[in-house]
């Protein structure tokens, strides 16, 4: 109950909560009762409850530290007796990791995308000299080592992990393993991008990056190869490069230890597992883009459909996310917590805007997010972003005249906004001014403040998306 008082009185706030690991007390027999175990067991039972009651609370697992670094090496008996500190130096910082986790998670600071490279790394052995029967891919015995480590990545990617492969081999050579070995674990359709051919890796890479429209610290680059990784770590040093293991005994243990340190997020949701599908769609509606030479003539043949709702509890999560992850469309960058979305929805000065897009093609999820904040008959804009994955649509002219015709209704005739600038998102630079804003001041640092009068709109905007109004 004390503990429940203090979660209902910082429920805004990211609590974690340990569980236990009790020392023995006492000599015992192989037959005596062991109260320490019945304790931990207790406190776990009721910490797991507490979990599903309060959606800001986590738990630290103090227990699955000490039983994987060795309760010998975790504590230090000398340390309790010199200053009453019962972890030792080393214990102290896996601590101090953990919990440095847990708050990225909850910050929604993580990577979005695992390069792969294929031979001596998904499989072992090359095969384009060993064939399909001579590689190392198997559910016993050595083959194992590569069978386990694409289990975790088929769960990686069922978290909402982008997978692709950068590899130097024959197309042909590869996607044959992919379609006909019986271990493989991984398919063809868990990619969203197959880069297989004989280019530079740092080509291929770059190339991937414009493919997928993510940056490049958006990727952790897995192979291998010491020569490859050491080239990337040099010409592309914002990709993240994965610590490959000399004993591939290794690598199941070790992507493990990559998920928790660059992908651990603090809940799963629906648009995350859909994430794979989205990326391939948006692939396909490029190569078609490619080959039409009018624009606007082939936004309007995707038939778009824009769903816009005034956020919920259950978008909250989602909201977060995307101010975390989206640098490139995102007008003043904002990051914003759980507890702060939770915040704001909470707040009648605040008005949050979520938007969906679908086309012919499928479903893109959650793309976009609007934060205004209301003062009487004047609003401003506190974040405007939209997913890098429909940029270059004009979807946000429909979206932001959608808005502001609610806002209208609302009793707001002005809408001031800002851009703040950062390293990433440029592509905003003149949003405002295309789409009819005034432009009042600029600041040294580059900061831009507008202001539109909503008694009529601009008619400059491209309206190629349907506009669809969700009510509560």
């Amino acid at each position: 109950e004390i503990i429940k008082k203090f979660i209902d009185k910082n429920h805004n706030k990211f609590i974690l909560i340990s569980n236990l690991d009790i020392k023995q007390r006492k000599l015992l027999s192989l037959k005596d009762f062991r109260i320490e175990r019945q304790i931990e067991n207790y406190w776990m039972s009721k910490l797991d409850s507490i979990k599903q009651e309060y959606w800001n609370v986590c738990l630290l697992d103090i227990k699955k530290l000490v039983e994987e670094y060795g309760r010998k090496d975790f504590y230090s008996q000398k340390l309790w007796y010199l200053a009453n500190e019962r972890f030792s130096p080393n214990g102290s910082k896996l601590i101090a990791l953990e919990i440095n986790r847990s708050i990225s998670a909850w910050k929604g600071k993580k990577k979005k995308c695992i390069i792969l490279d294929l031979d001596n790394t998904l499989w072992g052995g090359i095969i384009g000299e060993d064939g399909i029967d001579g590689i190392e891919l198997s559910n016993i015995k050595e083959g194992s080592r590569y069978h386990d480590f694409q289990k975790r990545l088929k769960d990686m990617k069922e978290l909402g992990i982008l997978l692709a492969v950068v590899s130097k081999n024959n197309y042909e050579d590869v996607i044959e393993v992919f379609k006909k070995h019986p271990y493989m674990v991984l398919k063809e359709e868990d990619f969203v991008s197959m880069k297989v051919n004989w280019a530079d890796k740092v080509d291929n890479i770059q190339s991937l990056s414009d493919e997928l429209n993510l940056s490049l610290d958006s990727f952790v680059f897995i192979d291998d190869s010491p020569v490859e990784r050491e080239s990337i770590k040099k010409v592309l040093p914002e990709v993240t490069v994965f610590d490959f293991p000399k004993d591939t005994s290794e690598l199941e243990s070790k992507i493990i230890e990559s998920y928790e340190e660059y992908f651990l997020s603090y809940k799963t949701t629906e648009e995350d597992r859909e994430r794979s599908e989205m990326y391939r769609s948006e692939i396909n509606r490029k190569k078609i883009r490619e080959k039409v030479t009018n624009l606007e003539d082939f936004l309007l043949s995707l038939e778009m459909k824009v769903s816009i709702w005034k956020a919920r509890k259950l978008d909250v999560e989602r909201i977060s996310q995307l101010t975390q992850r989206t640098n490139q469309f995102n007008v003043t960058t904002r990051r914003y917590s759980i507890i702060d979305v939770n915040k704001m929805l909470e707040d009648p000065n605040y008005y949050l805007y979520v938007a969906s897009l679908a086309d012919k093609f499928g479903n893109c999820g959650i793309i976009s997010v609007i934060i205004i904040k209301a003062h009487g008959s004047k609003a401003e804009i506190d974040t405007f972003l939209l997913s890098c994955r429909v940029m270059g649509r004009y979807v946000e002219d429909a979206i932001i005249e959608a808005v502001e015709q609610r806002l209208r209704e609302n009793g707001v005739n002005e809408i001031y906004a800002q851009y703040i600038p950062t390293k990433k998102n440029f592509p905003v630079k003149e949003l405002f001014e295309r789409l009819g804003y005034t432009l009042i001041s600029i600041k040294e640092d580059g900061t831009k403040d507008y202001k539109l009068d909503l008694s009529t709109f601009p008619n400059c905007r491209k309206l190629l998306a349907k506009v669809i109004w969700h009510e509560d």
